[in-house]
């Protein structure tokens, strides 16, 4: 005899139109192989890709829809509807008409940032309308590294190529990217260029080098090389440590020397920035 929670199991089951025609035996079945299961708020079920096993039936509550596409990309949101036809629909953006937008789906050619944002669709017949869950769009710019970055500065008819410097400073607007700054506001603090220091690892002193990036370093690679005399022709390599937050896109790097600072009388640190945009 079926269990109590079994039981619940079947008759939620059989309320299913697409299990309606199963028969008893087929039904027991599907009750083995079925489980309740309880989620948290910003827990994730699935994501894009997974292997398509499982059918979840939401008995309580909603279910966010996200999705993430590039720039340039087509997308599609699509409903599925059973019951008494013919059916409108009426698909919404943040809770507003979107024009011409009442099929069964909804196509984005070539996406942009502006189509970001939750879609909704209301479907009605002749018996009433009901809302669909909200399915989130995300659209990842097609820009990266310098580009992206000056795509959110407000330039004001200023200079915003590479080479510019609108602000005056010792940083033209790439290596004010580079580094974290404000392209128009002349930064002159001393903190915010490349500094030596002594770092402690494992019980030893090694002199070090600090300075400001940005953080997700797309579209440049910073070099740092050591010397312990400017006469040398032969440059170390350094270690980077562990990076530190300074909120927003920044974060201070730290790069360390190879040899210990005890018997040193000097050393100097030469950070090279690379454009990896530029052939």
């Amino acid at each position: 005899m079926p269990s109590e929670r079994a039981a619940d199991r079947r008759q939620l089951l059989s309320r299913v139109e697409l299990f309606s025609k199963l028969g008893e035996r087929e039904l027991d079945d599907l009750v083995t192989v079925s489980r309740m299961q309880k989620m948290r708020a910003r827990d994730e079920l699935f994501h894009k890709g997974d292997e398509g096993t499982q059918i979840y039936l939401i008995l309580s509550g909603r279910l966010k829809v996200m999705t993430t596409s590039a720039e340039g990309d087509d997308v599609t949101f699509s409903i599925a509807v059973s019951g008494l036809g013919p059916f409108s629909y009426q698909w919404k953006k943040g809770g507003v008409d979107v024009p011409d937008a009442t099929g069964a789906t909804l196509v984005f050619e070539n996406v942009q940032s502006g189509n970001a944002g939750d879609y909704t669709v209301e479907v009605s017949n002749s018996i009433g309308m009901t809302t669909s869950l909200a399915g989130t769009l995300t659209v990842q710019s097609a820009l990266t590294g310098y580009a992206l970055y000056a795509s959110g500065v407000n330039w004001m008819g200023m200079d915003s190529s590479p080479q510019g410097n609108p602000d005056n400073d010792p940083f033209n607007n790439f290596l004010e990217f580079v580094f974290g700054l404000d392209p128009l506001v002349a930064d002159p603090t001393p903190t915010v260029r490349p500094r030596a220091t002594i770092i402690n690892v494992g019980g030893m002193n090694y002199p070090a080098v600090k300075f400001r990036r940005h953080r997700t370093r797309a579209g440049f690679q910073i070099v740092v090389e050591a010397v312990n005399t400017l006469t040398s022709q032969t440059m170390q390599m350094t270690t980077e440590e562990a990076p530190q937050d300074q909120g927003g896109d920044v974060d201070e790097a730290t790069y360390r020397g190879q040899m210990q600072i005890e018997g040193l009388d000097t050393w100097f640190f030469r950070v090279k920035v690379i454009d990896t945009t530029t052939p």
